[in-house]
């Protein structure tokens, strides 16, 4: 991963703010906690078992997690206000996502010796979807990660992975929920 000052990344575009996050950075918790709690609805106790406990910092490997924070500006007369709609968790350390099938868990050996950044729990709030937030997140972490990502993904969204230059390494097998793909600028990986 790039080194920012500060482990921030800021970036800015029609309203929506992408922040790039240390897990464990005190300026940013409150921030951290929101993608949390949107991350525990969603996941439900997926959450408590990647992350061992009820915190993202609980990770043991907690200093190679990065967080894609996804905020939408909101301003009215009287203030102007963020609102986390979504977010990633970037790792570098032991996969987030446990595979039971070994051709996988090979794979996936492969990619951490070779630095790759593992993305889960990508997600923007359904109310946001298809105004291009997610398709700039995506953009925002291979610019990061310098092009180098894995992740698994279900099949229903591997033509938005595909169509943002990510390509399919291994197809789901049976009893699983996703394929695993992989973005990266080196070839033959």
């Amino acid at each position: 991963m790039k080194e920012y000052k500060k482990y921030l990344t800021f970036y800015v575009n029609d309203n929506v703010d992408f922040r790039i996050v240390a897990v464990d950075d005190i300026l940013k918790q409150k921030e951290i906690k929101k993608y949390e709690v949107l991350l525990k609805k969603w996941v439900g106790e997926w959450f408590l078992k990647d992350f061992g406990g009820e915190k993202i910092s609980n990770h043991t490997e907690k200093e190679k997690i990065e967080v894609l924070l996804i905020m939408i500006q909101q301003s009215n007369i009287f203030n102007r206000t963020q609102k986390t709609i979504g977010g990633a968790v970037l790792a570098t350390g032991r996969t987030l996502n446990q595979f039971i099938d070994p051709i996988k868990e090979r794979k996936i050996k492969e990619y951490q010796e070779k630095k790759f950044i593992n993305v889960s729990y990508f997600f923007i709030k359904k109310k946001y979807r298809g105004n291009n937030i997610g398709k700039q997140g995506l953009n925002i972490m291979m610019d990061h990660c310098n092009n180098n990502l894995w992740l698994s993904a279900a099949d229903r969204l591997l033509p938005f992975y595909g169509r943002n230059g990510y390509d399919v390494i291994i197809r789901k097998i049976e009893n699983e929920s996703s394929s695993l793909l992989l973005c990266s600028k080196v070839k033959d990986v």
